[in-house]
């Protein structure tokens, strides 16, 4: 797996994601934590603070296709949860490249700072969609993706990781499922048996990996 981190001015962003007047009033926008991410529909718990200390970024946000509903508030500093469907068209075939939003993403200083992760092929998709589509940015870092020594992830190759991140990512562990093997594997450009052997070979992993500390 690979991670691109790119960065870009806010007013760019607005302006490509149609929340300029609402992205200008941001100090702070940090994702602490991705919930869903799918094409359709993702939704993040993220921290915000407003320049402005009388405005809520519940109340500023107004769309018919986001729900944001406020969890702490301490000062001019909100924790919210953040749910998004049908985002617009560059979201959408960011999506289609396969690859995916990763922490950090955050705005600060006029600055938006965001991290992909996904094979060599996907970044390479990625960065000439947006190439493409004219969004302006700059490339800070590409490298291999590492996980924390304390990450169970790190416990599994770079395919059984692709392949479980694919799988949480399209919902094969909700309840009730959202997908199934062969949309992961068509997804992975993969056969359905050998998504069906990296998720098992996986899951063992990490089950062994959780059940010895007990």
């Amino acid at each position: 797996m690979r991670r691109v981190t790119i960065e870009s001015g806010i007013d760019i962003v607005g302006r490509f994601l149609g929340a300029d007047s609402i992205i200008r009033e941001l100090e702070l926008f940090e994702i602490i934590s991705i919930l869903r991410e799918e094409s359709n529909e993702w939704s993040i718990v993220c921290r915000v603070k407003m320049k402005n200390a009388s405005l809520s970024f519940d109340k500023c946000f107004v769309n018919e296709s986001a729900i944001v509903q406020l969890l702490e508030n301490e000062k001019n500093e909100s924790k919210v949860y953040f749910l998004r469907t049908n985002p617009n068209a560059l979201a959408s075939n960011v999506f289609a490249t396969g690859s995916y939003f990763s922490l950090p993403l955050e705005i600060k200083d006029g600055r938006i700072k965001a991290s992909f992760l996904g094979t060599a092929q996907q970044i390479k998709q990625l960065l000439q969609l947006l190439r493409k589509s004219g969004f302006q940015f700059k490339i800070v870092s590409i490298s291999n993706a590492k996980f924390s020594p304390n990450s169970p992830l790190g416990l599994l190759t770079e395919k059984q990781q692709k392949v479980l991140i694919t799988a949480y990512r399209l919902g094969y562990y909700d309840i009730p499922k959202k997908t199934n093997t062969n949309e992961i594997a068509e997804k992975l450009h993969i056969r359905g048996s050998t998504a069906v052997r990296h998720r098992e070979k996986a899951e063992r992993k990490l089950l062994s990996a959780l059940l010895a500390e007990c």
